[in-house]
């Protein structure tokens, strides 16, 4: 169902979109995560405040199958740190990810192109047996070593976020978004490539729903998984701060499946395959996006990020 639901949104927002040349859409490095600090329990519980009581982390690294001349190597790595928890009810918790991209131009196929990078303070609160995350992220984008074409593109685009984290009773996680961005920078060179595509400038906010689950094969240490996700941003007519939300003038979206094999351990070891589309991948100065496969290894801390 949930697979369903995300490929019409793609259908209807993404491929005719982009064909008009007018959509964007940007690329969040937590869009196939799920992160709850409040998903594991302390060893020995809190009646109180507890000062730094966990950390979280993820690394990941796989080729794209299909790659273009954006992509052909991703790595990706993301880690919280826990500030404080109280009565295994309330935490707030700061998060830092990258996502590195390499094109395939040199003799070795991995050229640095492009560094996502984000940073949020995640304030979350159990409610009866669900979560809700509020938080703000600062999120960029900036280009390696890539002037030497002429052609540069800079995002920062940052804003404040809240979640739904609902385990349901089928054992699947399910995750509403939704976020309202405060700052908005799409910085091209050179500025005649301003006028091209849909302007990260003109981002309103976006409504997004992340799934996940995972089936144990004979035990607890070896199963099957899949995640998933879904996002619809929306766009303004005008770029400045006070006078955006006059009306929304369009709206794009991207989309997200990774499926595999995990290990279990002290760690999580996860193998996938992974499908995205995107309208615009956020890397060239001209917008231009499209669907790409990869393969992806990764590990992870379990309970915490799904």
């Amino acid at each position: 169902m949930v697979l369903r639901v995300l490929m019409g949104v793609w259908l209807l927002t993404g491929p005719v979109g982009n064909a008009a040349g007018r959509l964007a859409a940007q690329r969040l490095i937590d869009r196939l995560l799920i992160l709850n600090p409040l998903g594991s329990a302390l060893e020995n519980g809190t009646n109180g405040w507890t000062w730094m009581p966990s950390l979280a982390a993820r690394a990941g690294f796989g080729p794209y199958l299909n790659g273009d001349t954006d992509h052909a190597w991703q790595q990706t790595v993301t880690v919280g740190a826990e500030l404080f928890r109280v009565r295994e009810t309330h935490s707030l918790m700061f998060v830092s990810g990258l996502e590195f991209i390499a094109d395939p131009h040199n003799d070795i196929r991995f050229n640095p192109r492009a560094i996502f990078w984000d940073e949020a303070f995640l304030w979350t609160f159990r409610w009866a047996e669900r979560f809700v995350q509020i938080g703000y992220y600062h999120r960029c984008k900036h280009d390696v070593d890539n002037l030497s074409e002429r052609e540069q593109r800079a995002l920062i685009y940052g804003g404040l976020s809240t979640r739904l984290i609902w385990p349901t009773a089928s054992g699947v996680l399910i995750s509403p978004r939704i976020e309202v961005y405060t700052i908005r920078q799409d910085e091209r060179i050179p500025s005649a490539l301003d006028s091209i595509g849909r302007s990260m400038e003109q981002l309103l906010g976006s409504v997004g729903m992340n799934a996940h689950v995972k089936r144990p094969l004979g035990g607890r240490r070896l199963g099957l998984f899949a995640s998933g996700y879904g996002l619809v941003n929306f766009f303004g007519h005008r770029r400045g701060f006070v006078n955006r939300f006059d009306r929304v003038a369009g709206a794009a979206a991207s989309v997200g499946l990774t499926a595999g094999l995990y290990f279990v351990g002290r760690a999580e070891l996860r193998t996938a395959f992974q499908f995205e589309y995107w309208p615009d991948s956020g890397i060239p100065a001209r917008p231009s996006g499209g669907s790409l496969f990869s393969l992806t290894v990764s590990a992870h801390t379990p309970e915490v990020i799904r």
